[in-house]
């Protein structure tokens, strides 16, 4: 039996015979349970400066809603969905993967399991199986689009240590931006369709917080057959005195070829850092990054040092230098209003098997959390300005992209609405 038709069968066990451990209880802790929702309408506009590239525009109204059981004997179980909705997009414009299409293009209304899994918890403890949300540095939501991303597999995380979080996991599947089922981690990230077995990932991390103010990070992540990720951050906080605080992000990332190296990768890596200084709510950033003589993959989201809205810093070969401003508008009283700008410089090898055109790329946004009766609600506007360099093949890149993002989060108990 492979690992998957094993993890599926475990998990219908458990909910088969959950309501044997305490059958007068069931009820209780399923009225006791918490739902969440997060409704979002996005609005994302590439507009090329290229005249012969289509632009690509979608405009969607989406909804995730989750449900959790409260603990019955340390056992829970949850359950999520999500649904999209297409608002009117035009099929000659290419499509920004806020939903499904065709094979004409049109933008397709649709719904899916977002999660469903049962947790069990003993000793610090907690032990997940089926389909999740996960955080870790490589593997997580990767909520850049309308949906986040899931994985279906078995997660285990282990607090019994002060400051120190353990975590192993390993996933076979995963539900993509606009996926309305699971499809195979393995073949999702294949570029190469060489892939035939669903081995997926497996992954172990450690986040220590020895000290005040210094976090630790070291993760290892298994592609079978693909590629290995060993992942290490630093980053330390020192507060000059109550109003400036400097810091300290150090991040490095080696991704090594394994096994059949079905991808074809050379060995390849990502070494940043970024200092900064936080004083009277504004925050200033300088940045690097270099990166060694592969792109770097992340099918599951990454930490790359530098994310803006268009460019990363995972190019093969690139150096990226960055300055990034924070700030948030409460210290002039107007509260709940933040604001980012950022100026990314990617500059590529101009000879060898990896020259490509250098990238220049300017980011602004306003973000407002609404309070009060309208507490759940947040606005974000943001604005790109990218020009790839024109003498070196880098026209086709040049864009001004505008994104317009609108949420409301709320959550409640379901014993309080018999209250």
């Amino acid at each position: 039996m492979s690992l998957r038709k094993l993890l599926w069968a475990l998990l219908a066990v458990c909910i088969v015979w959950t309501p044997a451990w305490a059958a007068d209880s069931v009820s209780e802790a399923v009225m006791q349970g918490h739902f969440r929702g997060d409704l979002r309408l996005y609005s994302f506009d590439s507009d090329f400066d290229q005249e012969n590239k289509s632009n690509s525009k979608d405009t969607a109204l989406g909804g995730l809603f989750y449900y959790q059981t409260a603990p019955l004997k340390n056992i829970s179980v949850g359950v999520a969905a999500r649904t999209g909705f297409d608002l009117g997009n035009s099929k000659s414009d290419s499509t920004y993967l806020l939903l499904p299409t065709n094979d004409e293009n049109e933008r397709l209304t649709y719904g899916a399991m977002q999660e469903y899994w049962i947790k069990g918890e003993w000793a610090d403890t907690a032990i997940k199986i089926g389909a999740q949300q996960v955080n870790t540095p490589f593997l997580n939501g990767h909520d850049i689009r309308l949906m986040p991303k899931s994985y279906r597999g078995i997660s285990v995380e282990n607090k019994s240590f002060e400051n120190l979080v353990l975590q192993a996991m390993h996933f076979t599947d995963i539900l993509g931006w606009t996926d309305s089922n699971f499809q195979s981690l393995s073949r999702f990230t294949d570029r190469t369709g060489t892939v035939t077995e669903d081995r997926g990932v497996s992954l172990v991390g450690a986040v220590w917080n020895p000290v005040e103010n210094l976090q630790l990070e070291g993760y290892d992540y298994q592609f079978w057959d693909m590629y290995n990720d060993l992942y290490g951050r630093i980053k330390y906080d020192h507060p000059f005195n109550e109003t400036f605080t400097g810091y300290t992000d150090l991040r490095y990332l080696a991704q090594n070829t394994v096994g059949q190296n079905l991808l074809d990768k050379k060995d390849s890596y990502m070494l940043g850092a970024a200092v900064g200084l936080k004083a009277y709510g504004a925050d200033l950033q300088f940045l690097y990054a270099n990166i060694g003589e592969d792109d770097i993959e992340n099918p599951g989201g990454g930490r790359l040092m530098l994310l803006q809205q268009v460019a990363f810093s995972k190019r093969a070969e690139d150096n990226v230098y960055a300055v990034i401003l924070q700030y948030d508008f409460g210290y002039l009283g107007l509260a709940g209003l933040t604001g980012n700008t950022s100026y990314g410089y990617y500059d590529s090898p101009e000879s060898g098997p990896n020259a490509s055109f250098d990238i220049k790329e300017w980011d602004f946004m306003l973000r407002y959390k609404f309070s009060d009766a309208l507490k759940g609600w947040r606005a974000t506007a943001r604005y790109a300005i990218v020009d790839g360099d024109n003498s070196t093949g880098g026209g086709g890149y040049d864009r001004n992209d505008l994104r317009f993002q609108l949420s409301y989060k709320f959550a409640f108990d379901l014993n309080e609405l018999s209250n």
